[in-house]
């Protein structure tokens, strides 16, 4: 049985394959679309004690039915990840490296890729590089739990978490008018440091967003980033911002799921 009171949450310690990614996020969100019709919803508690159950996966890869490592020792049978189809989910993680080609990305917007592979996915958005050093937060949510489901609202949701997150280590963070995702200064340019793409089916949320911690900012000049000529990246590390990587995934989800909670009472 799938219980609405809770959201998986999982940090995963080694790089996991994008299409693996996908795969088991369309297995849960296929979950989730299924139980609709044979469940009611339930209000979503969250407190931030809740942080000290995050669960961390130590495994190298993850299972297609369910975002967990079939050889974990923590859930060793299939039974069990099967039960977990419908839960909706918080996965923080990184990418061996890959080109993700969104809906809206042009053949131009691939410039010079060499070796790393491109993947075309159903995310929205144009072309972006994912890989080792950028925390990847996907979200597998049902917004029909909420009060107001609203799309557009929820990525805002996801911009002002990463805004709040990164100004808590004191990074100067906002949006910009027209252009996706969150920015910030560097070298007294306005630089991108956080990424956005989603899809929506049903009401049921997947992919999601991504900040730079410390990502290889290059293979970022072998694209143009989201559809945007001339788009400075940057990180934390270029930044020279003091962060532990575990700190920021703990406020990451921290706030994530505090706006979350706030949000289905309005």
């Amino acid at each position: 049985m799938t219980d609405f009171n809770k959201i998986d949450v999982t940090i995963f310690k080694h790089p996991i394959e994008y299409s693996v990614a996908v795969e088991a996020m369309e297995h849960r969100v296929n979950g989730i679309i299924d139980d609709l019709g044979n469940k009611p919803l339930r209000k979503l508690a969250y407190d931030a004690g809740m942080l000290g159950d995050l669960r961390i996966e130590d495994q190298s890869s993850i299972s297609a039915h369910d975002g967990l490592s079939a050889k974990s020792t923590q859930y060793a049978t299939s039974e069990v990840e099967l039960q977990k189809r419908g839960n909706e989910a918080i996965w923080l993680l990184e990418h061996f490296p890959v080109y993700t080609a969104g809906t809206g990305v042009k053949a131009s917007d691939l410039i010079c890729c060499g070796e790393v592979p491109i993947h075309k996915t159903s995310r929205g958005g144009q072309c972006t590089y994912h890989g080792p050093g950028q925390r990847v937060i996907y979200t597998i949510i049902n917004l029909k739990r909420l009060q107001s489901p609203d799309i557009k609202l929820f990525v805002k949701l996801l911009e002002s978490t990463m805004i709040e997150a990164l100004n808590f280590i004191g990074i100067d963070a906002f949006t910009v008018e027209g252009r996706p995702g969150v920015w910030t200064y560097c070298d007294q340019q306005i630089a991108k440091i956080g990424f956005i793409g989603l899809r929506v089916r049903k009401w049921v949320t997947y992919h999601g967003m991504a900040i730079n911690y410390n990502p290889d900012l290059n293979c970022f000049n072998k694209i143009i980033p989201c559809g945007i000529k001339d788009c400075k990246i940057t990180s934390l590390e270029k930044l020279q911002a003091k962060y532990e990587a575990k700190t920021m995934d703990a406020l990451i989800v921290d706030i994530l799921m505090q706006k979350l909670s706030y949000w289905q009472m309005l």
